[in-house]
């Protein structure tokens, strides 16, 4: 699971073979975030041109789109 804040380069948040992982943001940024496939044989996908889903941290809420 990658991701990236404000614009900055993508950070590789954690590998997992899991199917929900938790992260906490900063109150008045926003996160895009995307993942990587790879296969058993070694295989990695590309990464993608677009984000999966973008989250906007705001004081006291959270909201999350996907795309």
């Amino acid at each position: 699971m990658y991701v990236v804040a404000a614009g900055a380069r993508p950070h590789l948040l954690a590998t997992t073979r899991g199917h929900q992982l938790r992260f906490t943001g900063r109150a008045g940024h926003r996160y895009v975030f995307y993942t990587v496939a790879v296969d058993r044989a070694g295989n990695r996908e590309t990464h993608p041109l677009r984000s999966a889903t973008s989250v906007d941290r705001r004081v006291g809420t959270d909201r999350a789109a996907g795309r």
